[in-house]
């Protein structure tokens, strides 16, 4: 179609990649062989609105995508949908801001509600994070049961609700105790106004409400946008994405935070550049892969790059001619290189863009 964006590609325990994209007509998974070649589309027939965020396999071979729909300005949704090996859905979970005093009614025609990460959990359900809004947004953890269905709902507020704080999970992972650790931002007055990084360890049993166990908070500059967290080889935690004194997003300064299981850590090394990192993963060395865009004058290529543990650069390459490219999501092959995953925008459309790489970064083959 006009529009067609790749969010997230990754590569099956068959070796073929699958890729869960946005056209201007649906949202799709994408099925190619391992030479990106031989592809197939299977399309959901959901909202035009749809954005894919994130996508994984389960177990059982089959998939779990996380998708945001935008209804209006005031009405956001999150859906949750599970598939067979196919791409064929299996069920898929709508949730949204319920109005207490009319519960029976289904979602509410107001209330920004929207999803950033999903993991699996120790006994085959989920976890996701993002926001809730009701009169302000608070950072939302839905623990799913196999079937998708809600078994525990949290919402955390690091703040009294006199204060206008908006507050956005972006990742989530869960520990070995069951417990969560949450990444998420803390925004003055709207979603758009100045914000922190926030980490913190997070036990949904300890209370009803659940309990903050630790938390930290670093400021790099005026808007910081925390984007990825892993658990790293050290046994702590690294969390990745960019700052920028504006909310514009014409300049960004990537980086990337290590911290020990407690949460203590400062930022590595800044990196040099315009350049936005939009996903992270460690790879077996204990260096870090990192993938997005990079800005150069009015030219925006896809970028990689490799950090090592201390924080310094091994290498980085650029991808792409056109107005824009970008890459929105990294994993690593089974011949230890990478998949790219993002799109290629030019004369106002765009195409899904996966790109396959050696383990230097180099690219061996592309398919637009």
């Amino acid at each position: 179609s006009e529009i067609d964006i790749g969010f997230y590609g990754i590569q099956t325990s068959s070796g073929k990649y699958k890729i869960i994209a946005e056209t201007s007509l649906d949202v799709v998974m994408v099925s190619t062989d391992r030479y990106g070649a031989d592809s197939s589309f299977y399309s959901y027939n959901y909202e035009v609105n749809e954005s894919p965020v994130e996508l994984i396999q389960t177990d059982d071979q089959g998939f779990v995508f996380i998708s945001n729909i935008v209804h209006n300005a005031g009405d956001t949704d999150i859906r949750i949908t599970k598939t067979d090996q196919y791409g064929g859905s299996i069920w898929n979970t709508v949730y949204g801001y319920i109005d207490p005093y009319d519960p029976d009614n289904g979602n509410a025609s107001y209330g920004n509600d929207f999803v950033n990460d999903i993991s699996l959990t120790a006994d085959g359900g989920y976890i996701v994070t993002g926001r809730y809004h009701a009169e302000q947004s608070d950072i939302l953890i839905l623990k799913l049961n196999s079937q998708g269905a809600i078994e525990n709902e949290h919402h955390i507020s690091t703040a009294p609700s006199y204060e206008r704080i908006v507050e956005n999970g972006h990742g989530i992972l869960e520990t070995t105790d069951n417990n969560y650790i949450i990444l998420g931002s803390l925004s003055e007055f709207e979603s758009t106004g100045p914000s922190n990084i926030w980490l913190a360890h997070f036990d949904p049993n300890l209370t009803d409400m659940g309990e903050i166990l630790w938390s930290t908070t670093w400021d790099i500059n005026q808007y910081d946008y925390p984007k990825n967290i892993i658990t790293n080889q050290d046994g702590g935690y690294t969390i990745s994405g960019y700052s920028s004194n504006s909310n514009s997003g014409d300049n960004g300064s990537s980086w990337i935070i290590k911290t020990d299981m407690s949460g203590n850590g400062e930022v590595l090394q800044p990196f040099t550049g315009n350049n936005f990192a939009y996903s992270m993963i460690e790879i077996d060395t204990g260096d870090y892969i990192l993938a997005g865009k990079k800005i150069e004058g009015s030219n925006s290529q896809g970028w990689i790059t490799s950090i090592d543990s201390d924080g310094n650069q091994n290498w980085e390459r650029l991808y792409g001619n056109e107005d824009i490219e970008a890459f929105y999501s990294v994993q690593q092959t089974n011949d230890k290189g990478f998949i790219l995953t993002g799109e290629s925008h030019l004369n106002g459309a765009s195409d899904i863009l996966h790109v396959k790489t050696d383990p230097n970064g180099n690219v061996l083959s592309s398919n637009e």
